[in-house]
C-alpha cells in the first residue's frame, strides 16, 4: 500500500519571526504542533528526519507527522516547489500534468492512457462491481455496465478505446465537481454489501489540523478547508492529475494545491480528492522555516484508507503508520540529498 508520498511538504508555513509578523510561531511552538518532545527538536537541529504519530480522527485515517533540516535557505526550497520539481523527484510517479487554476477541457486528461502492460486495468473497468478495486460510484460504475453489455465477449481495441475515454470523462467530471463545490461535491466511492464510503466527509475531518495553526492562521485555514465557499486575498490554486503505482497497479489521483504567501510565511494544503484505488483520499497541512540559511521542514500527513478500519484496529493503524513513515522519511531522504548536493 502507498499511503500518499510526499509531493508536497516543502511548501507550507515560512516562519522568519521578522518583526512584520504579527505572532510568528517559533519553532519550539511548531514542534509542539506537530507533537515533536524536546529530544526530537533536538534530534531534528542535529540533521535526523524525525516523524512521530498524530491524532486520528476517525478509524479509516493513517496520521504522522515529519520534521527535518534542509541546508538550503527557505527561498531555495519553496521555488523548487513551485517549479513542480517534488513531483518530477518522486520515484512512483510516472506522469503527472499541471493544468494550473482553470476549469479542465477534455484535452487535459487525453494523455490519461494504460500501457500495454496494464491491460488488466481496463478488463477490470470493463467488469467492475462496488468494491475496493476501484474507487467508483455507483453511477460511474453504471457507465462502465453499460459498455460491458456492448462488449460481452473479448475486449478488442475498439472497446478497451472506449473504456479508458469513460475513466478519462471520470476523471475530468470529479475534477469538475469538486472545482464547483469542494468536498460536498465529491462523489462516494461505492463499496459491496450496499456500503459507502465518502472522501469529501473525511477531507473535511482531516483539515481540521492543529489548534495552533487556526489560532495564527484562522481566515487562510477556512480558506483552505471551505474551498471554494470562503475566499480570502492572496491564495492561489493549482491542480494537477498525476499517474502513480501503489500496490504493483497503475493509480490515476487529482491533486488540489492551495498555497498563502506574504512576505513572512507560507502556508500551504494538498488535497488528494480523487485516488483511483489503494486509498481513499489524502491531506497533508505542510511547512518550511527559515533558521539563517538552512530551512526547517515539516508537515502533517493524514491518509484516508479502508484498510486500517476494522478489528484489530490498533494493530492495523500501527502497522500501516509504520510503512507510511518508511515510505515517507525514505523520499525525504532523497529530497533533502538532492537539494543538499546542489552548489550554492
Amino acid at each position: 500500500m502507498r499511503f500518499g508520498v510526499f509531493l508536497w511538504a516543502i511548501t507550507a508555513v515560512g516562519l522568519s519571526g521578522a518583526a512584520t509578523a504579527p505572532l510568528p510561531i517559533t519553532v519550539e511552538e511548531a514542534a509542539a504542533c506537530l507533537g515533536l518532545t524536546a529530544k526530537q527538536l533536538e534530534d531534528v537541529r542535529a540533521g535526523k528526519i524525525v516523524s512521530t504519530d498524530y491524532e486520528e480522527l476517525s478509524e479509516r485515517e493513517l496520521a504522522i507527522t515529519v520534521a527535518m533540516l534542509v541546508n538550503r535557505p527557505i527561498a531555495e526550497v519553496a521555488d523548487a516547489v513551485r517549479n513542480t520539481g517534488l513531483l518530477e523527484s518522486d520515484p512512483h510517479i510516472t506522469r503527472f500534468k499541471a493544468l494550473g487554476d482553470r476549469d479542465p477541457a477534455e484535452s487535459d486528461f487525453a494523455e490519461v492512457s494504460f500501457a500495454k502492460g496494464e491491460a488488466s486495468e481496463i478488463k477490470e473497468l470493463l467488469t467492475i462491481k462496488a468494491g475496493s478495486e476501484f474507487n467508483l460510484s455507483t453511477a460511474e460504475i453504471a457507465r462502465f455496465e453499460a459498455l460491458r453489455r456492448r462488449f460481452p465477449g473479448a475486449c478488442d481495441a475498439s472497446c478497451a478505446g472506449l473504456v479508458v475515454a469513460e475513466y478519462r470523462r471520470v476523471l475530468l467530471e470529479r475534477m469538475r465537481a469538486y472545482r464547483g463545490g469542494g468536498t460536498g461535491a465529491i462523489a462516494p466511492y461505492a463499496r459491496s454489501g450496499g456500503k459507502s464510503v465518502s472522501p469529501g466527509a473525511e477531507l473535511e475531518t482531516a483539515a481540521k489540523g492543529c489548534d495552533l495553526m487556526h489560532e495564527r492562521f484562522g481566515d487562510v485555514i477556512d480558506a483552505f478547508a471551505d474551498y471554494p465557499r470562503h475566499t480570502i486575498s492572496g491564495i492561489a490554486s493549482r491542480y494537477f492529475w498525476a499517474k502513480q503505482t501503489v500496490q504493483d497497479r497503475p493509480d490515476y489521483v487529482l491533486m488540489h494545491r492551495m498555497l498563502y504567501e506574504r512576505p513572512d510565511a507560507f502556508l500551504g494544503m494538498e488535497r488528494q480528492f480523487y485516488v483511483g484505488h489503494g486509498y481513499n483520499a489524502l491531506l497533508i497541512m505542510s511547512g518550511c522555516m527559515g533558521i539563517g540559511d538552512k530551512t526547517l521542514v515539516f508537515y502533517i500527513n493524514r491518509t484516508s484508507t479502508d484498510q486500517v478500519a476494522g478489528f484489530p484496529q490498533d494493530a492495523r493503524h500501527s502497522l500501516g503508520r509504520k510503512h507510511m513513515r518508511a515510505e515517507i522519511i525514505s523520499s525525504l531522504e532523497k529530497i533533502r540529498a538532492k537539494y543538499e548536493a546542489q552548489p550554492k
